[in-house]
């Protein structure tokens, strides 16, 4: 994660999301060990991409939650899942 990519993040993280930003720093740099990615930091979401997005973080206004969504050309069988879209007929989310 370069420097810039992390003073986006903080940026990201205000009053209200401050208690997520470990959580998430941690997830990152884990990651970031594994694969090569990019991150896409928005208003409302960041997004991780590796050639394509693979997953999107993001909050909902109002809601004391964060959501991630994954990506894929395959179901991905976790209990943690909570819903699966399938659009098109390679990609599901």
């Amino acid at each position: 994660m370069s420097d810039k990519e992390r003073l986006q993040l903080i940026d990201f993280f205000d009053s209200e999301r401050q208690k997520y930003s470990e959580l998430v720093f941690s997830l990152f740099e884990n990651l970031s060990l594994q694969l090569d990615f990019k991150l896409k930091i928005q208003k409302a979401s960041i997004q991780l991409i590796h050639k394509t997005p693979f997953a999107v973080l993001g909050f909902r206004k109002s809601k004391n939650y964060l959501f991630i969504e994954f990506y894929c050309n395959s179901v991905i069988d976790n209990s943690r899942i909570v819903k699966t879209n399938k659009i098109g007929d390679s990609l599901i989310i």
